[in-house]
């Protein structure tokens, strides 16, 4: 038994020297968007495949862009980017060395790509087309909506990792004042801030959420991006057109995420205004009021 040819579209490359730097493949849309970005530095192993559901020898295993004097050959998988998450998951594939992790990025629609190739500060580029599925009898307007609804949710995804990233960073500094101090005026605004701090950000380390895990009655980044990350995976296994209550699960989460951003923008118009003017009171430096430049889930 052999293994399957790789999914995608399989593209061929040259090399008449080692390149100097990582080489990189870009897929670009008909807009000009760079929808997937490949490169030959050295991928970061997924933490979650030491303790996968399975062997590791059913996991796809994230490899670099071959960069050898003479021909190449690498796959696009059709698939988008793979929007950021705290966790992934494994739903087995059933071959071996194809299950990726998940969430992965939304296919590609058909349609006109161009493949740029970028070689020591050279760029290369080739069109590609990617056709439809021919045993697909779904209409072109459901499978707008269902990339619409993928590319929705992978926007959430996105908005979560990087409206996580502001709450950390002040979690950390408002944890260095007064560590082991929860008596003093300062320790005690420090541990209430902290604590509300921790229930917008998350705990970036945690498990992977699951599907039959409940909805909370208030949300962090963190949960939120494993919903996303459910949600997407979900939606990406058969062409069809979303349902209603699809559609409705989505809103319900980019709502969820508006709230959200509503509670990390009241600590900082609020709360840090009130904890700095304690830590004046006291002598201490202040903390740095942080930008709001918070993302949500695309329209």
């Amino acid at each position: 038994q052999a293994p399957n040819p790789p999914e995608g579209a399989i593209l061929y490359y040259s090399l008449s020297a080692k390149p100097a730097t990582d080489i990189t493949l870009d897929v670009l849309d008909a807009r000009g968007n760079v929808v997937r970005h490949l490169t030959s530095a050295a991928p970061t192993p997924w933490r979650e495949a030491a303790r996968a559901p399975m062997e590791r020898f059913w996991l796809a295993q994230p490899s670099g862009l071959p960069a050898n004097i003479g021909l190449n050959r690498a796959t696009w998988d059709l698939r988008y980017d793979p929007p950021p998450a705290f966790a992934h998951s494994f739903v087995f594939n059933g071959n071996p060395g194809s299950t990726p992790a998940e969430p992965e990025g939304a296919l590609a629609m058909a349609g006109v790509y161009h493949v740029r190739l970028t070689v020591d500060g050279k760029q290369y580029t080739q069109p590609l087309t990617v056709r439809r599925d021919p045993r697909s009898r779904v209409a072109p307007a459901a499978l707008a909506a269902q990339h619409a609804l993928l590319m929705r949710l992978s926007s959430g995804l996105q908005a979560t990792w990087t409206d996580f990233k502001p709450v950390a960073a002040l979690r950390h500094a408002v944890a260095r004042i007064a560590p082991d101090d929860t008596v003093s005026e300062v320790g005690k605004a420090a541990k209430a801030l902290g604590t509300r701090l921790d229930s917008i950000a998350g705990d970036s380390l945690g498990e992977a959420r699951k599907v039959w895990d409940a909805r909370p009655a208030a949300w962090s980044f963190v949960d939120l991006n494993g919903e996303f990350s459910i949600e997407l995976t979900a939606q990406d296994n058969a062409d069809h057109a979303p349902t209603q209550a699809m559609l409705a699960v989505a809103r319900s989460s980019c709502d969820a995420l508006q709230k959200l951003v509503d509670r990390w923008n009241h600590v900082v118009r609020v709360d840090v205004p009130a904890f700095n003017r304690t830590l004046q009171s006291h002598e201490v430096a202040t903390l740095v009021t942080p930008a709001a430049r918070e993302k949500l889930c695309a329209p």
